[in-house]
């Protein structure tokens, strides 16, 4: 069963044979003369192995070197002192070519659309890993198994894929189970014959994937593509001897047949609630849409305004224009101009990919503000996703199911210009000695460039450790220069007293203004920060007791305290704002036809600083003093 015995040296070049087995023997004899080398060489003995092999056949093959003719090549003479005995190798394991072949669990069971084209239906492990040779994959039959108004003939154009590689089938047949391939809930099994066989070499496994068309004769009911372990996979050698092949028998996973696919819609929390100046452009909301088993065309989108989350209520008035955007994209699918509550964009060109999504933002454009013009200050809204027309690319898809409408995107307060806040970073550190004016607190207010804002209170939380502040010794200076401490704007005969917590020091100290330092009592008077302008403020406070010489034990945190919600569903004036729970920072955009110091403040125009840049919805960022 063993022929061609040859015996190769270290170069693969073929030294003696080949011979055969002595007839009914085991040995093999050659007469070749070959030269050995000084030196220490190998040799290999090679020989062809007959079918009547199995796996799992072990072979042992040895050398009687004491019964070879062994001759110096200079000198002629015997060698002697050979060794006696057999040198046989180690156990040698026969294994034959082998192929395991199953159905994978991908894809998974899912629904598919009447008409669908390239539906994925199955994939197919081919396992050679155990082979001890090349496979060469003939012809591979996939199973169909239908139920209800389904039947195979549903499932054409068949498709393999080792890879992103299209294996070319050269003829295909199908054999049915039912009165014919039409027949509903009967089964199949597809011969598909390659152009070109796949080979799988030995130790590997290839996945291949098989997709079909989908017919749209039926959109109801389920069909399953698998695999018979066996049958399913005709395979041959090197030699073109049949490989058998073995596995598991299965079905594979259930698709259900559907009139059309869904898409679902997820509405982003960002962006965040904010406040918007009139003319500008700014994000108002994200979603993601998602196709669900077929390709789809979103035809419009309909939007529509809802009241916001407090505050006071908006209108279509407060806005101009809506677009819609694919994130990332630099360009606008479609947009709308805004009239009513109602608005509905038409994209030029909005798709999905079945099983695929991508993320859209949603901007809109603030109207502006001013005499005669209908949009109001502090007024806010809610954009919502109410609609979307979709149509499935499928050819027997006739509606599509959206899932994920109904919530709204976050409220959006609009204004004739914005305020932002912002901490200036100070060294505090050893600043607090007995008697000292120190530093308390440093920060900036600057108007948008759209218009001036005005500037009513300022409240600070306060809080000491060992030592105390002077009831009467805060001072809040303005500037025109972070490096410079400016004039006093507001002293102690212009400040309140919210929370005394003992030793003189207050919990809570509200500010209001006395522009020139020129008054006695409480004045209240506003201040204006022209058009894209900043001022910079310092609170200062006196050290009254408490002072150690213990390093490390003192410390003042303060804080610019803020507002947790709107202050009123209706536009205040100055006062009203400041009558109310939610007062600690009172501002106004001047959407006014006049505005002055004396009248101003009691023109209806005045907020708090509830979602203003640089305040969080309590306070600002901490500034912390130490001894």
């Amino acid at each position: 069963d063993i022929t061609n015995i040859t015996i190769y040296d270290e170069d693969g070049n073929a030294v003696a044979g080949p011979i055969d087995f002595a007839y009914g023997g085991y040995t093999a004899t050659t007469t070749d003369m070959f030269t050995v080398p000084v030196g220490e060489h190998i040799y290999t003995i090679r020989g062809d192995l007959s079918n009547d092999f199995e796996s799992g056949d072990s072979i042992q093959a040895g050398v009687y070197i004491a019964s070879a003719v062994v001759k110096g090549s200079v000198s002629g003479n015997s060698i002697i002192g050979i060794p006696s005995g057999l040198t046989v190798s180690t156990n040698l394991t026969v294994m034959a070519p082998s192929l395991y072949v199953f159905v994978s669990s991908q894809p998974a069971a899912q629904i598919v659309v009447a008409g669908a084209q390239e539906f994925e239906v199955a994939n197919y492990i081919l396992d050679a890993s155990v082979s001890s040779d090349t496979v060469r994959v003939m012809s591979i039959a996939p199973t169909i198994t239908t139920t209800g108004n389904a039947y195979p003939n549903l499932i054409s154009d068949w498709k393999l894929y080792d890879g992103s590689a299209l294996l070319p089938i050269s003829s295909e047949s199908i054999t049915c189970s039912g009165a014919s391939c039409n027949s509903a809930a009967s089964s199949a099994t597809t011969t598909l014959t390659l152009a070109n066989y796949l080979e799988v070499a030995p130790g590997a496994t290839k996945t291949i994937k098989v997709k079909a068309d989908v017919g749209t004769g039926a959109d109801s009911g389920t069909f399953s593509v698998g695999l018979s372990g066996k049958m399913g996979v005709f395979a041959i050698d090197n030699n073109a001897y049949p490989i058998p092949t073995n596995g598991v028998d299965s079905n594979g996973q259930v698709m259900t047949l559907s009139t059309g696919g869904t898409l679902n819609v997820a509405i982003s929390a960002d962006p965040q609630a904010g406040l918007a100046v009139g003319g500008t452009t700014v994000e108002v909301g994200k979603f993601t849409l998602q196709a669900k088993y077929e390709d789809m065309d979103i035809n419009y989108l309909g939007f529509s305004l809802a009241s916001p989350d407090g505050g006071i209520i908006g209108n279509q008035d407060e806005l101009d224009v809506l677009y819609i955007y694919e994130e990332g994209s630099a360009s606008a699918l479609g947009s709308v101009a805004v009239n009513n509550n109602r608005a509905t964009i038409t994209p030029s060109s909005l798709s999905l990919d079945a099983n695929n999504e991508k993320t859209y933002v949603v901007k809109a454009t603030f109207s502006n503000l001013g005499y005669s013009l209908p949009a109001a200050s502090g007024a806010g809204l809610k954009i919502s996703l109410t609609n979307i027309d979709v149509s499935g690319s499928a050819a027997g898809s006739s509606s599509v199911t959206v899932e994920g409408l109904g919530s709204n995107f976050n409220t959006f307060t609009i204004f004739k210009s914005v305020p932002t806040v912002a901490n200036i970073p100070f060294d505090g550190d050893d600043n607090i000695t007995a008697n000292n004016v120190v530093d308390l607190m440093k920060f900036k207010v600057t108007a948008d460039s759209a218009h001036a804002i005005g500037l009513y209170k300022f409240t600070f939380g306060i809080a000491t450790i060992t030592v105390s502040l002077a009831q009467d010794g805060y001072y809040l200076y303005e500037s025109d220069s972070s490096t410079s401490l400016g004039d006093i704007i507001s002293r102690n005969i212009d400040m309140n007293y919210v929370i005394n917590s003992g030793w003189g020091t207050p919990g809570i100290l509200e500010t209001y203004f006395d522009i020139n330092d020129n008054n006695t009592g409480l004045i209240k008077e506003h201040k204006v920060i022209s058009p894209g302008g900043s001022k910079y403020y310092t609170l200062r406070g006196t050290i009254r007791n408490g002072h150690t010489s213990t390093v490390g034990d003192e410390s003042i945190t303060t804080v610019l305290a803020g507002d947790d919600q709107f202050a009123s569903n209706y536009i205040l004036n100055a006062g009203q704002v400041d009558s109310v729970e939610q007062n600690d920072f009172i501002w106004s955009d001047l959407n006014m036809d006049l505005y002055t110091t004396s009248t101003s403040p009691n023109t209806e125009g005045w907020f708090n600083s509830y979602r203003l840049p640089g305040m969080s919805n309590t306070s600002s960022t901490v500034q912390v003093v130490t001894d």
